[in-house]
């Protein structure tokens, strides 16, 4: 499974991060195991709080074990993507 997401220039990132969020609890609730991809220009423009609020806090209530289920990675892209580890584990 691999989707992709992208959003105009100019759309705030905390905006992005929540509609990101959406797109990942339903992805959640179909696979085990998670990789998100987040782009670098998103990743800078927001608190390390504000993001922790937005991602966790809006799927932790949900899915317990967050931590062990989803993998955030920080790339210099210009668009979100969501994708389950091909052999079920994160490399």
């Amino acid at each position: 499974m691999k989707q992709t997401l992208s959003f105009p220039a100019d759309a705030p990132a905390p905006q992005q991060l929540l509609a990101v969020c959406l797109v990942l609890r339903q992805a959640l609730r179909r696979h085990q195991k998670l990789e998100l991809s987040v782009p670098l220009a998103v990743q800078r423009q927001v608190s390390e709080a504000l993001f922790g609020a937005i991602i966790f806090d809006t799927l932790a209530a949900e899915f317990s074990q967050l931590d062990n289920r989803l993998q955030i990675k920080v790339r210099p892209v210009d668009h979100f993507s969501i994708m389950s580890p091909s052999t079920g584990d994160f490399a």
